[in-house]
């Protein structure tokens, strides 16, 4: 800190004394655009009329409230925006936080000069280019940018804002953009009916990471990639609790749209947990579409209803990982109608219902994927592999990994072709394998768990399961002695343990050994407890 040095001479001289610069007074400023001229921000009664203004005035700590209004770029009292420049933008400012929904929606628009009009609007509405997480914005709606090529509702370069509770929407050019190492964190945001060649909604590029936490993405489109959400070059962005509905990248003049929902590409590494994919479309990927060394993190997502013309109705992957995901209904008029994939890897993972036009209801596999207590059911296409069609080459000839699995009741047929690795799983009609069976998997009525009677009950092989996968599709203890087949465990009911504290009973378990691991011991009275007081 810099410091002022006072003398004090009295008579003889005394020593210089250092003094601080004042400490900055955290004040909050008020704007209202129903506000007269003249206003200095100090209160609702006085608020600046022009949300500039008090961007200008703001020092460190400060917090800004904005009543409900229109707010643009181009617009102040104090003279440092031209009235109709199409790069005046509300530049985000370290340590000082902008509220806005104050009596109503607040509104940052870039829709200057003529109303209407697209001609004349912002490029960028906000910027959050050089902040740190201090800068903060919460509670706006950002509309109303327009450039053919990268007009944004939001411009990050090297910039980590923090976002919450903001609404995305009708901008042209996209509704956010994160580039050179930009790691904004959003919270309870919505992108709705952007549009963008690439990224609809967001981009994201060149080493960037933000963090979205129950986030929408609604009605987004891009004319070539990323309907919803694009991202590339090591920007790994982490997902939680995040939607993606009706969201589309098809391009009419090429075919050569993908990921309606999201894209991936360039070897990177996205984290997806408990989001929803529903009603999304593309050429390629309708839901997801993740090429070029790309291998996300999938966990516990749904993939619904979601539409690609050429291949991977809900998904188009390469070599992601999927675990506790379920993919239904979704269709392609050619390949893959619940996931395409090369090299994939699929744990505890439920196909149900999807549609492929052309080859593979359930999964069109190319290369090897790996997929290991998945349930396949209901999953239709009018050529080959209802459940799994598997690429029989010439190059390349596909040779998936399936451990653990059921594929039943698939249309017109479980898995094609015989160069599949296939164990441990109910295949109907039969699959040359160890372990494998052909017998009615007994599923609950009304439901794909399995029943008491199942066959794939203890009919798994513990070593195919992955070390860190310890529960089910529900959630429940994955191993209750031998892992059973499908994606979800039959966990024993309080009748079950009954039966064995009496003798072999159910299943011919050993007398009190509730978690059927041919030994008696806390962990069985454990098993017990959960089981009757749940």
């Amino acid at each position: 800190m810099k410091k002022l040095l006072v003398a004090l001479v009295l008579g003889c001289g005394l020593p210089a004394i250092a003094l601080s610069d004042p400490v900055p007074i955290i004040k909050t400023i008020y704007v209202d655009d129903d506000a007269p001229l003249g206003g200095n921000g100090t209160n609702w009664d006085m608020a600046f009329k022009y949300l500039q203004d008090a961007l200008f005035v703001a020092q460190r700590g400060d917090t800004i409230h904005v009543a409900d209004g229109t707010y643009k770029p181009d617009q102040d009292e104090l003279g440092n925006v031209v009235e109709g420049d199409w790069e005046a933008t509300f530049q985000l400012v370290n340590e000082v936080t902008i509220t806005g929904g104050f009596g109503g929606e607040s509104i940052l628009s870039g829709d200057i000069g003529e109303i209407g009009s697209t001609y004349n609007n912002s490029w960028i509405v906000v910027t959050g280019s050089r902040t740190r997480a201090t800068a903060t914005l919460v509670g706006f709606t950002i509309s109303g940018a327009y450039h053919n090529a990268y007009g944004n509702g939001m411009y990050n370069y090297e910039g980590s804002p923090t976002l919450v509770d903001c609404l995305f929407t009708n901008n042209n050019g996209g509704g956010m953009y994160n580039g050179k190492s930009s790691n904004p964190t959003l919270t309870s945001c919505t992108f709705a009916n952007n549009t963008a060649v690439r990224g609809g909604g967001m981009f994201n590029d060149r080493d960037s990471n933000p963090t979205l936490t129950g986030c929408t993405f609604s009605g987004n489109t891009a004319s070539y990639r990323g309907g919803g959400m694009y991202n590339e070059v090591q920007s790994n962005v982490t997902l939680t609790d995040c939607t993606f509905s009706g969201n589309s990248a098809i391009q009419p003049c090429c075919g050569n749209g993908a990921g309606g929902g999201i894209y991936n590409c360039n070897s990177i590494t996205p984290t997806l947990t408990n989001c929803t994919f529903s009603g999304n479309s593309a050429d390629r990927g309708g839901g997801m579409f993740s090429d070029g060394g790309s291998a996300p993190t999938v966990i516990g997502c749904t993939f619904a209803e979601n539409f690609a013309i050429e291949r991977g109705g809900g998904v188009y992957d390469h070599m992601g990982t999927y675990i506790g995901c379920t993919f239904t209904e979704n269709t392609t008029d050619n390949y893959g109608g619940g996931v395409s994939t090369s090299s994939g890897n699929f744990v505890n993972c439920l196909f149900v219902s999807n549609e492929a036009i052309g080859y593979g209801g359930g999964m069109f596999s190319t290369y090897t994927p790996t997929l290991t207590n998945c349930t396949f059911t209901q999953n239709v296409t009018n050529t080959y592999g209802g459940g799994i069609y598997v690429y029989p080459g010439p190059s390349p000839i596909s040779s998936p990994v399936i451990s653990n699995c059921i594929l039943w009741n698939n249309i017109p047929d479980a898995i094609t072709n015989d160069t599949a690795v296939v164990s441990f799983s109910n295949i109907q009609d039969g699959y040359p394998g160890e372990g494998n069976m052909n017998i009615d998997p007994l599923f609950v009525v009304n439901g794909l768990r399995l029943s008491a009677d199942s066959p794939c009950i203890d009919a798994g092989d513990n070593t195919a399961v992955p070390e860190d996968v310890l529960t089910d599709l529900d959630g429940n203890p994955r191993f209750v002695g031998i892992v059973d087949m499908g994606a979800y465990e039959y966990q024993l009911t309080v009748s079950d343990m009954v039966s064995c504290m009496h003798g072999p009973g159910f299943l011919g378990c050993v007398p009190y050994d509730f978690d059927r691991d041919d030994d008696v011991d806390l962990s069985d009275f454990a098993a017990f407890q959960n089981q009757f007081y749940n």
